[in-house]
């Protein structure tokens, strides 16, 4: 019973610096004690005419920081009918479990957002503007945000520079949710689903 008390600590982080994405997302409870992190390095947008879309990702099982599992090495590719086909069944599984959704919206914490941007064009009337135009899209993000799931800590920034071109973006985001919480949701989810079937091609 006692585990259904846990709660599951999820962190996602970003980071695009140069030329180079990594995104590490980390599962854990018990206070780090059981760990599974899976780390995708890097991002290359392919123009082969067969995939646009390659990526690593790394996975990764920890027990009081030992790793429990060996680093796991998976390759994946994506093609642009396979990216529609996943944008089309997205749209469908939101709509279609979107209960399960609110029920899993109001009984998430999140601890911290955190959004930080540097972006510089050639020209500095040019970057000023850009620079503008992500206060203001962040800002009406985070005030979404707030509106819906009321984080305990949000911080945004965005760095311009004059001199010179650059993109770079920081993004943290850490969220917790009681193991009971998250169990109650799969039995909702799969009742949806033996409900009312699955008919997306």
């Amino acid at each position: 019973m006692l585990l259904l008390f846990l709660n599951l600590r999820i962190e996602i982080h970003f980071i695009r610096e140069g030329e180079n994405d990594e995104i590490n997302i980390t599962v854990s409870t018990l206070k780090n004690l059981l760990k599974y992190r899976t780390t995708i390095p890097f991002v290359d947008f392919l123009n082969n005419g067969r995939n646009i879309l390659t990526t690593n990702v790394y996975k990764k099982a920890e027990v009081s920081n030992t790793e429990a599992l060996e680093d796991e090495k998976q390759e994946k590719e994506l093609n642009y009918n396979e990216i529609k086909i996943i944008v089309k069944r997205g749209h469908y599984y939101y709509k279609k479990y979107w209960q399960v959704l609110q029920y899993i919206k109001k009984r998430i914490i999140i601890h911290k957002v955190l959004w930080k941007t540097q972006v510089g064009l050639e020209d500095a009337a040019d970057t000023a503007i850009i620079s503008g135009l992500l206060w203001g899209v962040k800002a009406n993000l985070m005030t979404l945000l707030k509106s819906k799931v009321r984080p305990q800590a949000i911080h945004i920034d965005v760095a311009p520079y004059y001199v010179c071109k650059r993109f770079g973006m920081i993004f943290d985001c850490i969220v917790t949710l009681k193991i009971g919480y998250i169990i109650i949701a799969g039995i909702k989810l799969l009742s949806t689903k033996i409900k009312g079937g699955e008919d997306i091609e």
